[in-house]
């Protein structure tokens, strides 16, 4: 198993949850928050995660018709198993809770700026592959992939530093 310190979520319907609703909790959790913290849940532990103290980085995104990427970038803080989660889980996990596999703290969330798509997500999954080829298929099953980033993805993918 390949290991990684960053990584890149594809929100679906498939989920149980609404994709842009997602997106919007974990935006406004964020600023909501005196630490700036949201938690995400994903549908993948994360088994590979390593903590990098230097720099972690997620990108959570939906594909839109039109073929562009709505979402955010976020510094992971911590990891949480389905074994051990969180003691407080936000409600819009609460209906597909079971089929949550891992829980992360995020901090410093920014919402990815109008007009990018899947070619300007920086880097390359864990296997090498860039995100059109990783998230090419709308339909397939990969949601989750371990990322390595060339560069700050905040600064590729959105307009300004504070959320």
């Amino acid at each position: 198993m390949s290991h990684y310190s960053h990584f890149v979520v594809r929100l679906t319907e498939d989920s149980g949850r609404n994709p842009v609703e997602e997106i919007e909790s974990l935006v406004a959790r964020s600023m909501e928050d005196a630490k700036s913290h949201a938690l995400l849940g994903t549908s993948r532990p994360g088994q590979g995660f390593r903590a990098d103290p230097c720099a972690r980085h997620v990108v959570v995104f939906y594909s839109t018709p039109s073929g562009e990427i709505e979402g955010c970038v976020g510094e992971i803080v911590a990891r949480w198993s389905k074994q051990k989660p969180p003691a407080r889980i936000p409600a819009l996990y609460q209906p597909s809770r079971e089929q949550v596999q891992g829980w992360w703290t995020l901090k410093g969330i920014k919402r990815i700026t109008p007009g990018k798509k899947l070619g300007d997500i920086p880097g390359r999954s864990a296997t090498g592959h860039p995100a059109v080829s990783t998230f090419r298929n709308p339909k397939s099953q990969m949601t989750f992939a371990g990322w390595t980033f060339e560069r700050d993805p905040a600064t590729s993918l959105c307009e300004e530093a504070a959320p």
